[in-house]
């Protein structure tokens, strides 16, 4: 399962082509709820006659998105994370701060109901546990990360990856969001689909969800954007010396299970 591990965890590959799994992180209290459910697709609407006025359609709204997540240099936002697992009916919420910063840099910082940090500086990742005083750290050098979060930063192609439709009366997004549904043109081990609600007015993606192929549903809603203040490179990187003696820190990559 995949946790409170954020959605990079959930889509990296390993360099043999097999899933990474993802650093071990204690659950938050579940209560029994519903999966997700996926809507009826938009039939794409035809061609205009007026060259001014361009067809918006799932292939229209991602490239727009695409080019929202290209154009701006850096990113901060609230999150709310919340993982459902359709086997044993239970959910799990977390809620923190994400920072992203080109090219590659990365932070989730979870907040509540424990506190966790997921730092990537895009050569390096460290997973923070601070009441355990643990730090799980890895090459990301050796791993190729899915479109599914590199274009959070600019990179990759959504449109080339996936096949995307264009959700109708879709109640997961609120009155005049998208709602498009990404699916793998390649068949996928880690996941089966991934839904963006997006802004109508400037293309941000307001919700993630992604549905793995063992049916638990890892959910992520983004408040409070801001694209305007600075971000420190400091903040993408995790001061190992400073740490030392106090935190266990454990290379993933030299680390043999049951050590």
């Amino acid at each position: 399962m995949l946790g409170k591990a954020f959605i990079m965890l959930a889509t990296m590959h390993g360099g043999d082509g097999k899933p990474v799994k993802p650093p071990a992180v204690k659950p938050a209290p579940v209560v029994a709820t519903a999966p997700v459910k996926g809507t009826t697709p938009t039939p794409t609407p035809p061609k205009t006659t007026d060259p001014g006025k361009p067809v918006v359609d799932a292939d229209y709204v991602v490239g727009k998105l695409q080019a929202y997540y290209q154009r701006i240099k850096h990113y901060k936002a609230t999150f709310r994370q919340t993982v459902t697992n359709a086997t044993f009916g239970t959910r799990a919420k977390s809620d923190g701060r994400v920072f992203i910063k080109k090219p590659g840099k990365m932070r989730w910082d979870y907040q509540s109901p424990t506190r966790n940090s997921y730092i990537s500086d895009g050569a390096r990742l460290w997973s923070v546990d601070f009441p355990k005083k643990q730090v799980l750290k890895k090459d990301l050098r050796k791993y190729v990360m899915s479109v599914a979060v590199t274009f959070l930063y600019g990179k990759g192609d959504l449109r080339r990856d996936f096949r995307a439709e264009l959700l109708k009366n879709s109640t997961i997004g609120e009155r005049g969001q998208f709602v498009v549904r990404l699916k793998p043109r390649v068949q996928d081990a880690r996941y089966q689909t991934l839904t963006l609600v997006i802004d109508p007015n400037t293309y941000e993606v307001k919700k993630s969800i992604v549905v793995t192929t063992q049916g638990e549903t890892n959910a992520i809603s983004f408040s409070n954007p801001d694209t305007t203040s600075p971000v420190k490179d400091g903040w993408f990187t995790f001061n190992e010396a400073k740490f030392k003696g106090i935190y266990k820190i454990i290379d993933m990559d030299k680390h043999k299970p049951g050590k």
